[in-house]
């Protein structure tokens, strides 16, 4: 009898026990499909969230590589209300800057970049009319497509060198004219008056040394202003900083400047200076021997006719054995009476870019590019020659495809320079 009781007992313990693992076993079936529908909503969700993002993003880009080619400024594309891309124009000193922002619901993406312009025909040297023939002496090497006057161009001879080279030109020659094409993104120069009640207080900064600033271009620009000299030593400024003196600004080799503007009526680029920026002036540039200026750099000395009448000391010099990737510019015309290089690029002076001079130009150095001037001077040991080209380089398929510079009335456009 006490035996058939304990095997009643122990088969409801077992029957009781399986039901339990029967009711855990069907929870945790359930946990996991809830999870698996879960996890199935989420990816589903982060798809749906990542191809909008995506989306977003290639919105910015269209509308960045549809503006930089059109005259539009501000551009609104609505498919829907939800679907937005805003596009605007502005100068960044010689550069163009877009700003392109999308917006696809609660997505918004924002690009900034610097823009110039490219050509598939690159022209090797521009000389303007003058009457007067061009004269290439000692290792000079003009190399790609050329505008010449209609004298045409001669071998010479300066204090017993004479020309060594094969050809006069390597690659064809055109007539040029009285006029110089004048570049889009230096027009802009010709009227340009820099105004400080724009800026707020807060976006005013002090020197001081060792420090540090950066600001990015999706914020309002920063400016450094004094109205006294300033000395760029020891400091570091990166982004959309502008720096103004109302009379000169040195960089020294300690300072580290990255794609800033620097204005003043004097700009003075110590030896050894390395960075990437931009610099305007209206008086004089100098830079130093064994500067390294990096990629879209820049430097603009705008003469006005007042200025140059009274101050023959006007000039842009570019120092022996320094390297700038960008664009070197000299707007103002001399006078025909001034026998004198209004822009000077040294002996073993490297331009990777584009040289714009409506004055006079001394070249001693190479450009691997384009060289735009009004007439060449030559000074050796004393003597003045007009219109002649001593130990210049000029060699126009040395510069790469994409670069992006001066920007002529036919030329495309494209990014130099993405921005942050």
């Amino acid at each position: 009898m006490k035996l058939m009781q304990t095997k009643n007992i122990a088969s409801i313990k077992l029957k009781g026990g399986a039901l339990q693992f029967v009711v855990f076993t069907g929870l945790v079936i359930a946990i996991l499909l809830a999870a698996f529908v879960s996890l199935t909503h989420v990816h589903s969700l982060f798809k749906k969230q990542t191809g909008l993002t995506i989306a977003t993003i290639k919105n910015t880009d269209f509308g960045i590589y549809t503006s930089i080619n059109s005259n539009i400024n501000l551009l609104n594309t609505a498919a829907e209300d939800s679907n937005i891309i805003e596009t605007k124009k502005e100068f960044w000193g010689i550069y163009e800057k877009v700003i392109t922002t999308s917006v696809i619901k609660k997505n918004r993406f924002t690009k900034v970049a610097l823009v110039g312009g490219i050509t598939n025909n690159r022209t090797a040297l521009y000389l303007k009319e003058s009457n007067q023939p061009l004269i290439v002496v000692g290792d000079t090497k003009i190399e790609g497509t050329s505008f010449i006057p209609k004298q045409g161009i001669k071998a010479g001879n300066i204090s017993g060198n004479s020309y060594y080279g094969t050809n006069l030109v390597y690659g064809n020659t055109k007539e040029s004219s009285r006029e110089l094409p004048k570049p889009i993104n230096l027009k802009q120069f010709e009227h340009e008056k820099f105004d400080l009640s724009t800026f707020k207080n807060e976006q005013l900064i002090s020197f001081k040394l060792n420090t540090s600033y950066s600001n990015s271009f999706l914020e309002p620009t920063k400016l450094l202003y004094e109205p006294t000299s300033i000395l760029l030593s020891e400091i570091q400024l990166i982004g959309n900083i502008i720096i103004q003196s109302e009379s000169t600004i040195t960089v020294d080799a300690s300072a580290k400047l990255k794609d800033i503007i620097l204005i003043a009526p004097k700009i003075e680029i110590l030896d050894n200076v390395k960075g990437n920026f931009q610099a305007i002036a209206s008086e004089s540039i100098t830079v130093g021997k064994n500067c390294i200026l990096e990629y879209p750099s820049a430097l603009l000395l705008k003469s006005t006719p007042n200025n140059d009448s009274k101050n023959d000391s006007h000039h842009l010099y570019f120092g022996s054995s320094s390297t700038c990737k960008g664009i070197i510019a000299y707007l103002g015309e001399s006078t025909q009476k001034r026998f004198k290089p209004q822009l000077i690029i040294e002996e073993n002076a490297t331009v990777y870019g584009e040289v714009f001079c409506e004055a006079n130009t001394e070249l001693k150095g190479t450009v691997y590019g384009s060289l735009y001037t009004s007439r060449f001077i030559s000074s050796t040991l004393g003597s003045i020659y007009l219109n002649h080209i001593f130990n210049g380089k000029i060699i126009a398929p040395s510069l790469p495809d994409q670069y992006a510079g001066l920007s002529f009335n036919n030329d495309k456009k494209d990014i130099a320079k993405w921005l942050y």
